[in-house]
């Protein structure tokens, strides 16, 4: 006979919860830098490294529930199904960037982590 699971304490869930919001925050901070090696990569013509670090913010969103990256990460990656499509990759690209914000100042602002 199965036993049943026992229940969690409050205690336990808010700890639970708590770490998951660090997480995602965690997440939330590192997605400039992640669209910053987005646009260097596409910068250098170096369109695999665009499209492997897209499909990575790609899952990363996705794994934390951040839809709307999550949706103009795919963007960039199924632009880049066709080597033709760079055009279509760079205007999904400028759409992330979008979704992802802007720091005040532009590019002088502290590395995450």
């Amino acid at each position: 006979m199965n036993k049943p699971e026992p229940k969690k304490s409050p205690r336990r869930c808010n700890d639970l919860l708590a770490r998951d919001n660090q997480r995602v925050g965690v997440f939330v901070d590192t997605l400039l830098d992640q669209v910053d090696e987005i646009v260097q990569a596409c910068r250098q013509d170096d369109w695999s490294e665009v499209r492997r670090l897209a499909e990575n913010m790609r899952d990363s969103s996705n794994v934390y529930g951040v839809k709307t990256v999550m949706r103009r990460a795919e963007e960039v990656c199924q632009a880049l199904e066709d080597p033709e499509n760079k055009p279509q990759a760079r205007e999904g690209i400028i759409k992330l960037i979008g979704v992802c914000g802007s720091p005040p100042g532009g590019t002088d602002r502290p590395k995450a982590g």
